[in-house]
């Protein structure tokens, strides 16, 4: 299936606690879809050759972006939070950064991360009082905490009370 090509371009991915210098590839497998796909490769040369991708991330069910923080020296990054994956990648340069953080939001839509503090919660619960960050997107809300940020959870709006 032939897919769109939305941007290529040499990235870092943080893959568990490290970074791998790669060769990212987002496309969409066609111009009306509400999905990217990130395909990563060792480097450029790979990628021309037809080599293996050394990842294939399919970015579906998309809440936002997180981006701005530093993370182990890495300050261009930038975390796309969707439902079932966060990718957190970082770039040499802050214009590689917003060329990224405009395709991606210019193809899957934008949303505006709100702080809020959570006062007291569930015993047993997954979740801890203290900052934590809500994208809303879609009559869904999700819950972000930390740097890189991680899934708290996803609730639809009508169930809030």
């Amino acid at each position: 299936m032939d897919t769109c090509l939305v941007l290529e371009g040499r990235v870092k991915f943080r893959d568990k606690k490290k970074w791998k210098p790669r060769w990212g590839i987002l496309s969409r497998l066609s111009p009306v879809a509400d999905s990217l796909t990130l395909q990563l490769y060792k480097d450029a040369k790979d990628r021309t050759k037809g080599g293996p991708t050394k990842s294939t991330l399919a970015l579906e069910h998309f809440f936002g972006t997180e981006s701005g923080f530093t993370l182990e020296k890495e300050s261009h990054t930038i975390s796309i939070i969707c439902r079932d994956v966060i990718v957190t990648l970082a770039f040499e340069e802050k214009k590689d950064l917003l060329t990224w953080m405009v395709k991606i939001t210019s193809t899957l839509g934008s949303s505006q991360p709100f702080t809020a503090s959570l006062l007291s919660v569930p015993p047993r619960s997954r979740l801890r009082p203290g900052l934590v960050r809500l994208h809303l997107r879609d009559w869904k809300f999700a819950v972000t905490e930390g740097i890189p940020p991680r899934l708290l959870g996803i609730w639809n709006l009508q169930d809030l009370r």
